[in-house]
């Protein structure tokens, strides 16, 4: 098994296990209100990269500051990940 380098926007990597075709996957979560969104990015066996994907939690229960809030925790994550996945 091979160790991947967790990229800046995440805050949590499981390893892929080729030995039993489990893939691997960097997440990290943003939390406002009740509500969060989690950024998920698989890992295949190869150890290649998939695109960065967004689950939105059910915010139902949240106002328009917490969506404000949320926006703006967004955008600040879309900086962050663009800055670790820019190629010069």
């Amino acid at each position: 098994m091979t160790t991947t380098t967790r990229p800046a926007w995440a805050t949590e990597t499981q390893e892929p296990v080729p030995e039993t075709g489990t893939l691997g996957m960097h997440s990290a979560t943003i939390k406002v209100c009740n509500g969060f969104i989690e950024l998920n990015q698989v890992i295949d066996l190869d150890g290649s990269l998939g695109p960065v994907l967004c689950d939105p939690d059910d915010w139902s229960d949240c106002d328009a500051q917490d969506c404000r809030d949320l926006a703006a925790a967004l955008v600040e994550a879309a900086r962050i990940i663009e800055a670790a996945t820019l190629v010069v």
